[in-house]
Protein backbone atom coordinates (compact mmCIF):
# COMPACT_ATOMS: atom_id res chain seq x y z
CA UNK A 1 0.00 0.00 0.00
CA UNK A 2 2.60 2.58 0.76
CA UNK A 3 3.94 1.78 -2.52
CA UNK A 4 0.77 2.49 -4.03
CA UNK A 5 0.38 5.72 -2.28
CA UNK A 6 3.88 7.25 -3.43
CA UNK A 7 2.54 6.10 -7.07
CA UNK A 8 -0.72 8.44 -6.34
CA UNK A 9 1.50 11.18 -5.18
CA UNK A 10 3.88 10.96 -7.95
CA UNK A 11 0.80 10.74 -10.38
CA UNK A 12 -0.56 14.15 -8.51
CA UNK A 13 2.53 16.05 -8.56
CA UNK A 14 3.18 14.58 -12.38
CA UNK A 15 0.15 16.53 -13.62
CA UNK A 16 1.35 20.09 -11.97
CA UNK A 17 1.36 22.68 -14.23
CA UNK A 18 4.75 24.07 -13.04
CA UNK A 19 6.90 20.90 -14.04
CA UNK A 20 9.34 22.56 -16.66
CA UNK A 21 10.13 19.16 -18.18
CA UNK A 22 13.16 18.57 -16.96
CA UNK A 23 14.61 16.46 -14.49
CA UNK A 24 12.15 17.11 -11.64
CA UNK A 25 11.79 15.47 -8.17
CA UNK A 26 9.25 12.64 -7.36
CA UNK A 27 8.80 10.78 -4.44
CA UNK A 28 11.14 7.09 -4.28
CA UNK A 29 7.98 4.66 -4.49
CA UNK A 30 9.75 2.11 -1.91
CA UNK A 31 8.46 0.08 1.21
CA UNK A 32 10.95 1.37 3.45
CA UNK A 33 8.73 2.34 6.25
CA UNK A 34 9.09 6.50 6.25
CA UNK A 35 10.80 7.35 3.52
CA UNK A 36 10.19 11.07 2.29
CA UNK A 37 13.04 10.87 0.21
CA UNK A 38 13.03 12.06 -3.55
CA UNK A 39 14.53 10.60 -6.99
CA UNK A 40 14.88 12.89 -9.89
CA UNK A 41 13.22 12.07 -13.53
CA UNK A 42 12.27 13.89 -16.27
CA UNK A 43 8.92 13.49 -17.69
CA UNK A 44 9.86 10.61 -20.22
CA UNK A 45 11.45 8.77 -17.55
CA UNK A 46 8.53 8.84 -15.67
CA UNK A 47 6.39 7.78 -18.37
CA UNK A 48 8.45 4.93 -19.02
CA UNK A 49 8.02 3.48 -15.59
CA UNK A 50 4.32 3.87 -15.57
CA UNK A 51 4.55 1.91 -18.69
CA UNK A 52 3.74 -1.62 -16.74
CA UNK A 53 1.66 -2.03 -13.40
CA UNK A 54 4.46 -3.48 -11.88
CA UNK A 55 6.98 -1.11 -12.39
CA UNK A 56 7.98 1.33 -9.86
CA UNK A 57 11.16 4.14 -9.88
CA UNK A 58 12.85 3.83 -6.18
CA UNK A 59 16.58 4.58 -5.01
CA UNK A 60 18.53 1.89 -6.04
CA UNK A 61 19.25 1.67 -1.94
CA UNK A 62 15.60 0.95 -1.27
CA UNK A 63 15.18 -1.84 -3.53
CA UNK A 64 13.56 -5.35 -1.61
CA UNK A 65 16.47 -7.82 -2.71
CA UNK A 66 14.18 -10.56 -1.85
CA UNK A 67 10.65 -9.29 -3.31
CA UNK A 68 11.54 -6.89 -6.38
CA UNK A 69 13.49 -7.27 -9.49
CA UNK A 70 15.75 -4.41 -11.03
CA UNK A 71 14.48 -3.76 -14.34
CA UNK A 72 16.46 -0.64 -15.34
CA UNK A 73 19.43 1.24 -13.63
CA UNK A 74 19.57 4.87 -13.88
CA UNK A 75 21.86 7.71 -12.65
CA UNK A 76 19.54 8.37 -9.15
CA UNK A 77 17.08 5.55 -9.04
CA UNK A 78 16.19 2.30 -10.53
CA UNK A 79 13.19 0.63 -11.94
CA UNK A 80 12.13 -2.21 -10.18
CA UNK A 81 9.33 -5.23 -10.79
CA UNK A 82 7.05 -5.84 -8.05
CA UNK A 83 6.27 -9.60 -8.19
CA UNK A 84 2.86 -11.04 -10.50
CA UNK A 85 0.86 -12.65 -7.88
CA UNK A 86 0.70 -8.51 -6.54
CA UNK A 87 -0.65 -7.85 -10.15
CA UNK A 88 -4.28 -7.58 -9.01
CA UNK A 89 -3.53 -5.01 -6.43
CA UNK A 90 -1.38 -3.07 -8.23
CA UNK A 91 -3.87 -2.52 -10.88
CA UNK A 92 -6.74 -1.77 -8.60
CA UNK A 93 -4.42 1.04 -6.92
CA UNK A 94 -3.13 2.17 -10.26
CA UNK A 95 -4.22 5.63 -10.64
CA UNK A 96 -4.53 5.34 -14.46
CA UNK A 97 -6.92 3.02 -14.14
CA UNK A 98 -10.31 3.27 -13.84
CA UNK A 99 -10.32 0.74 -10.91
CA UNK A 100 -12.23 1.30 -7.11
CA UNK A 101 -12.42 -0.96 -4.29
CA UNK A 102 -10.89 -1.20 -0.73
CA UNK A 103 -7.48 -1.08 -1.77
CA UNK A 104 -8.21 2.05 -4.06
CA UNK A 105 -9.71 3.94 -1.23
CA UNK A 106 -6.86 3.06 0.96
CA UNK A 107 -4.04 4.12 -1.01
CA UNK A 108 -5.42 7.38 -1.99
CA UNK A 109 -6.00 7.99 1.57
CA UNK A 110 -2.37 7.66 2.55
CA UNK A 111 -1.20 9.16 -0.77
CA UNK A 112 -3.44 12.09 0.79
CA UNK A 113 -1.56 12.10 4.06
CA UNK A 114 2.18 12.67 1.86
CA UNK A 115 3.53 16.27 1.58
CA UNK A 116 5.37 16.94 -1.40
CA UNK A 117 6.83 19.85 -0.27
Amino acid sequence: MTEAAFRIANERMHRWQERSGGREPYLCECAVDGCREYIELTKDEYEAVRTHVRHFAVRADHVLQDLEEIIERHEGYVTIEKPAPLTPLLTETDPREDAHGEFRERASQLADEIDPR
